[in-house]
């Protein structure tokens, strides 16, 4: 008897993209050691600025892996929860780094891994912890999430 032969669906990846703008400050040698082997240097600021977050992946963006499907959720509100930290090294120091921890369509949820993030409770990835990394704050961006991007090639009279 032959074995029937059955299709396993693929598991659909369920991805959202993020757009953002990040302007860092350039971290200088600092005055007066110029000349030195291994010289300081000062701080980097970096600013970041969540701009729209998509179903469909564009330039720049930042995937962000969900729990449920985005489709279901074009035109609702999802919040994405970003940690800022600083980190470094010996020589140096850099202010604002980001992580994009999740994108939730829960407020209440996303509010409760804010709580743990602030009170180091929590069980996930934390690059803000570290020898050198320590949390500054949290941030809770809401969005309405967009079906995709609008790209006008040519717009004709």
């Amino acid at each position: 008897m032959a074995k029937k032969k059955t299709k396993q669906k693929e598991a659909v990846k369920k991805e959202v993209y993020l757009t953002y703008t990040e302007d860092r400050s350039v971290g200088e040698i600092c005055a007066g050691q110029e000349n030195d082997a291994w010289p300081n240097y000062e701080d980097i600021y970096i600013e970041f600025s969540p701009d729209t977050l998509s179903i469909i992946a564009g330039d720049w963006v930042e995937t962000i892996e969900v729990d449920f499907d985005p489709k279901d959720y074009v035109g609702k509100d999802v919040y994405v929860l970003v940690v800022r930290y600083k980190d470094g090294c010996t020589f140096g120091h850099s202010h604002g780094n980001w992580y994009v921890e999740g994108a939730y369509t829960d407020e209440n949820e996303v509010s409760k891994i804010e709580d743990q993030i602030n009170k180091g409770k929590y069980k996930g990835d934390d690059p803000w912890t570290g020898y050198f990394a320590c949390l500054e704050y949290v941030e809770i961006h809401r969005f309405t999430l967009d079906r995709g991007y609008k790209k006008i090639v040519r717009r004709r009279k």
